[in-house]
């Protein structure tokens, strides 16, 4: 296994981490609305099968970039805090390494 698909493992699992803790975190809040924890906890579950998951399927790569991106974007359009600039590092590590190691796995193909 190479260090960049590590890299993409581990910083996916911590993000799962990240959104299952701030959904707990919410959760005790008096005020937190119910849907944005499932959400959370939605978006939780997914970074976490992603990071373990990395199939060479076409439409697997495409949902990978889509879901990261997408976190990104929500990320940077919503109001900055704490953790959203965990989360924002995190998915540009993530997107990155993803990105390479799927370069460096095209070229082990053709050698």
């Amino acid at each position: 296994m190479n260090t960049a698909k590590n890299i993409y493992s581990t910083t996916m699992i911590i993000q799962a981490i990240v959104w299952i803790f701030l959904s707990i975190f919410y959760f005790l809040e008096r005020d937190s609305n119910t849907i944005i924890i499932i959400l959370m906890v939605l978006n939780g579950i997914c970074f976490f099968g992603l990071g373990l998951l990395t199939g060479e399927k076409l439409l697997f790569k495409i949902t990978i970039y889509v879901f990261i991106s997408i976190n990104l974007i929500l990320t940077v359009t919503d109001q900055m805090g704490f953790y959203d600039y965990i989360v924002l590092v995190l998915n540009v590590i993530a997107l990155t390494s993803f990105f390479i190691y799927q370069k460096i796995f095209k070229l082990k193909q053709i050698s």
